[in-house]
């Protein structure tokens, strides 16, 4: 069936491409022949169970609803970090006193793309990235704000 053979598309361009609007969607299947309308993409991306996640340029469509081990992320972030800072390939997110074995779990649980390990001290934990430049990519998954140097 075309419906089957369409999903089937937009599963390969969210998981395996990336891609970051419905109008790429559109754009992809009409290569492929199907001619289709934006409710319908949105249908296809809700029957895919597909949200957008992340902020503002990095927000890509992903497969899946949004897990307890993200927001349980989200909500150590929120609560516990002071500062998030990268270094090549490592993050440094200075926290409360005594809190920062709860924001590696945290961050150990959510399985972020691109982290290979925490360390965890008193105050301080250390992410390390599996890319040589890969700290920078962290900081945006793990607080998109904290992309912004004070003033």
């Amino acid at each position: 069936m075309d419906s089957e053979r369409r999903r089937r598309i937009i599963r390969h361009l969210v998981a395996d491409v990336g891609v970051a609007s419905q109008d790429q969607i559109r754009t992809a299947l009409e290569a492929e022949g199907f001619s289709v309308t934006q409710a319908t993409i949105s249908r296809d991306l809700a029957a895919l169970g597909a949200h957008k996640a992340g902020n503002g340029a990095d927000a890509r469509y992903v497969i899946g609803r949004p897990n307890q081990a993200n927001l349980d992320l989200a909500s150590a972030i929120n609560g516990f970090a002071i500062s998030i800072r990268a270094s090549a390939n490592l993050v440094v997110v200075k926290t409360e006193p005594s809190a920062a074995g709860v924001v590696a779990g945290a961050i150990d649980r959510a399985a972020l793309a691109g982290a290979i390990g925490t360390v965890a001290g008193d105050d301080t934990v250390l992410v390390i990235a599996a890319e040589p430049e890969g700290g920078a990519g962290l900081v945006k998954l793990l607080d998109p704000s904290a992309t912004k140097e004070p003033a």
